[in-house]
């Protein structure tokens, strides 16, 4: 059964973003440099992702700037 992963909100992208670098919350809290509290603001909206956080997901995983924050084009950098 394949799991389907809502891309609509940056707070969605960033919980994928943790699930494809199987991440557990707590693992992503420290790669991040973040409390659970932060991590759950911006995961519902409630505060913007911070640029360093983008940054961090891009150079470990290779997802796009571009589409952390609209989820728009490509989600990898094709090298």
């Amino acid at each position: 059964m394949q799991t389907k992963i809502a891309f609509e909100s940056i707070g969605d992208r960033l919980d994928a973003m943790r699930k494809v670098a199987n991440m557990t919350k707590q693992e992503a809290f420290k790669f991040l440099g973040t409390t659970k509290f932060i991590y759950a603001e911006v995961r519902f909206g409630r505060k913007q992702m911070p640029l360093d956080w983008a940054y961090k997901f891009h150079e470990r995983y290779g997802f796009r700037l571009d589409w952390i924050y609209s989820g728009k084009g490509e989600i990898f950098d094709t090298k």
